[in-house]
């Protein structure tokens, strides 16, 4: 729905609230569900669940949409196995002139939803984005989304009252090792040669501060464990990873794993961190792997950026952290070093998919009067701040404007969005500036909407 809100400088606007489109529809032996807006990645998986199937949960938690959550960005915890941008089937889609547009095998006279690819260009490609189309292209009313194996239990195990209650998966079928390397080569090479042997249900290399923030469930525990001095030493000196083995064949399997990943972490230089601290650590984060609830609290404390990053491969990755610490030594005192969190300055994450062959690396982000700092206020904050001082109703921060200056970066991309937004919506009725907003497209390039200009030049 905040998509939906009215936009600056446009006469009309329309809320369109699809809380009564709550069906879902699992077809298990093909492994996909068919979902409408208001099914959430919570519902979607304990309907799964219940025949040996599941769908992962992205960042923003379980109680986000599942059809939502497969457009918007498609990165899951799990996706070391599941991958990035690989659950969308087919879709259901109601233009802005109210022509229904079905994808993949839905063009098919008697088609179902099983199967997301179609002949020639891909409109699904236009839904998947890492931010999707925001509604500009048409509203999604039902889509297809891919499930997975799922080895553990029918009923998601719970025990107590909220706020005190108590989730844990089963050890027998999930077991998570958690240590850290002193260099990011060494953990890289740990992480590639993982993926290489095809093992783990998920693996993450993680800031400390979200593995505390995580756990921890106050301020004062948050704190005093922070301060404690083997988490000092992950915080300024060593790369933490943590894998959660699954038992998809049972027992034996996880025996094995366990096996190669010991060898894996000894011949990388790795170390386990201390029993105490896994035991700590190790039954929240293995069923927040699957089922988080936790992130949107934790995500109060800070979170990380990415800073010339994309999601490609791991030693792009290291290419991306080497731009990032050298953006971050620029300040005195390095950012990091004594700040809020005192992250350590070569503190960062990777997301990690398609086993370790994507990963997107993200750091802690500016927060001191650099000239790096200013620029995101001047062009992500302050016309913001602007807009709300005028009374008008905003939508922040993926707002179109980030389209446009992206893509005279990138190829005049911009220009093919515009084009496409103009094809599908000719009369620029659907979230008007969600997308990209053709009324500050700029006047030398107002007549080239179709594409024709791929010089590169603005």
């Amino acid at each position: 729905m905040a998509t939906c809100r009215p936009a600056v400088g446009y006469p009309y606007w329309c809320l369109v609230d699809p809380k009564r489109m709550d069906h879902l529809y699992i077809d298990a032996n093909n492994m996909f569900a068919v979902v409408e807006p208001y099914v959430t990645v919570a519902q979607l998986q304990a309907e799964a669940m219940k025949v040996g199937l599941f769908i992962g949960s992205a960042g923003t938690g379980t109680q986000t949409s599942a059809l939502a959550t497969n457009i918007f960005t498609n990165s899951h915890w799990t996706g070391w196995r599941t991958g990035k941008g690989r659950g969308l089937l087919g879709m259901e889609i109601v233009l802005p002139d109210g022509e229904i547009l079905r994808t993949g095998s839905l063009i098919l006279d008697q088609g179902n939803y099983a199967w997301g690819e179609g002949p020639g260009s891909d409109a699904r490609g236009l839904f998947r984005g890492g931010s999707g189309p925001k509604g500009a292209l048409g509203m999604v009313t039902r889509a297809a989304v891919k499930l997975f194996p799922w080895p553990g239990p029918v009923v998601w195990p719970t025990e107590g009252v909220q706020p005190e209650k108590v989730s844990v998966l089963p050890c027998d079928t999930f077991k998570t090792i958690i240590f850290s390397h002193a260099t990011i080569e060494d953990c890289v090479e740990c992480i590639r040669e993982i993926g290489e042997a095809e093992i783990g249900g998920v693996v993450l290399q993680c800031h400390p501060y979200e593995l505390v923030g995580l756990v921890t469930r106050s301020r004062e525990e948050f704190w005093r464990k922070w301060q404690e001095p083997f988490w000092q030493e992950q915080i300024h000196h060593r790369h933490m990873t943590f894998v959660t083995l699954w038992g998809y064949a049972g027992v034996g399997q996880i025996e094995y794993e366990e096996k190669v990943l010991e060898d894996i972490i000894s011949d990388t230089k790795g170390r386990l961190i201390p029993e105490e601290e896994a035991t700590w650590l190790r039954d929240e984060i293995t069923a927040s792997a699957v089922r988080d609830t936790h992130r949107m609290r934790y995500a109060r404390m800070g979170k990380a950026v990415s800073i010339g990053s994309s999601a490609d491969s791991l030693y792009d990755a290291l290419r991306s952290l080497s731009l990032s610490r050298a953006a971050l030594k620029k300040f005195s005192p390095p950012l990091g070093d004594g700040a809020l969190f005192d992250r350590g300055q070569n503190q960062h994450k990777m997301t990690l998919a398609d086993f370790g062959r994507t990963a997107t690396a993200g750091v802690a982000p500016f927060s001191e009067k650099s000239e790096e700092f200013e620029t995101f206020m001047k062009t992500q904050v302050n016309r913001y701040v602007k807009e709300l001082r005028k009374g008008k109703s905003i939508f922040a921060p993926g707002d179109a404007d980030d389209a446009i200056s992206s893509g005279k970066r990138f190829a005049n991309i911009h220009l093919l969005i515009a084009s496409i937004k103009k094809t599908l919506d000719p009369e620029n009725i659907a979230n008007p500036t969600r997308l990209i907003d053709l009324k500050n497209i700029d006047d030398s390039v107002k007549n080239d909407w179709d594409g024709s200009n791929t010089s590169g030049e603005e």
